[in-house]
């Protein structure tokens, strides 16, 4: 399965704050500020689609792959909400592929479509009857939407940063009202165990995350970057489909690996995939 866990995404002008202090009472107030804006965002969410370009480097082996597509979420009333991803591309080093894959977390459930292996795979996360964000920090996917404010302040240290600057951030990285946010676990949290630090850069018109880079200890890195998003808009014929978790051709080999029972669950996973 490909990896897209990474512990996991207030002016009109590009925001330029250097990293705060405990000290710095004017900058914790503004990130207090941010952190509510993001919260709220999340409350009246129905839609959104965008671009999506997702790179991870593995810093011992000198590698990295890229990946291509669209990210579609829908919110209906009385249901949970559905996440997915569709690649159409991928980047080993300088080889251009068109690999297609779709990613659906729906119901508790995260189900890979691997069209090149004509398999489907279906992993449950969480027990019938449990709800679970699936861009949450920490969660599944890598996109923290509406990330309620208090519970990121329990898990992580949060200070201002510059905009980006590694090249797959440059289509966002001039962009008027990117907010940048740097969150660093703090002690005996899952996070600490695996992550330096996480970078997020917030769209303000929006609220959507634009822009996630990931640092383990160990010095690999991932990467997201979402262009051409949009928000609360009925989403377009395709990207309903990025929704679709069904396999496309009914003899394909399907793969499913329920939870064990709820005694027996192990503590959620904060990092890596299969």
């Amino acid at each position: 399965m490909l990896h897209l866990c990474i512990a996991t995404l207030i002016a009109c002008l590009t925001l330029h704050v250097a990293p705060c202090t405990p000290s710095d009472a004017p900058a914790d107030s503004a990130v207090h500020q941010v952190l509510a804006s993001i919260e709220a965002s999340g409350v009246d969410l129905r839609t959104f689609s965008a671009d999506i370009a997702y790179r991870k480097d593995e810093a011992l082996l000198d590698r990295s792959e890229t990946r291509t597509g669209r990210v579609a979420y829908q919110r209906l009333p009385d249901k949970q909400p559905v996440l997915g991803i569709r690649f159409d591309t991928r980047v080993l080093g300088d080889r251009l592929e068109q690999v297609r894959k779709r990613i659906v977390f729906e119901n508790g459930w995260l189900i890979e479509v691997d069209e090149p292996r004509q398999l489907t795979i279906k992993r449950q996360l969480v027990h019938e009857g449990t709800t679970m964000d699936p861009m949450r920090l920490g969660g599944p996917f890598p996109l923290p939407v509406g990330q309620p404010k208090a519970s990121v302040l329990k898990r992580f240290k949060v200070s201002f940063i510059d905009p980006p600057s590694h090249r797959l951030f440059k289509p966002i990285a001039e962009a008027p009202g990117l907010v940048g946010l740097q969150l660093r676990p703090l002690a005996n949290t899952p996070e600490a165990d695996e992550w330096s630090h996480i970078d997020l850069w917030y769209d303000r018109a929006t609220w959507l995350p634009v822009g996630v880079e990931a640092t383990e200890h160990n010095g690999d890195v991932r990467r997201i970057r979402l262009t051409s998003a949009s928000r609360n808009a009925p989403l377009e014929q395709s990207d309903q489909g990025v929704l679709v978790a069904l396999s496309p051709i009914k003899d394909w080999t399907v793969d499913v690996r329920p939870l064990p029972a709820a005694a027996e669950t192990p503590a959620p996973p904060t990092g890596d995939g299969p």
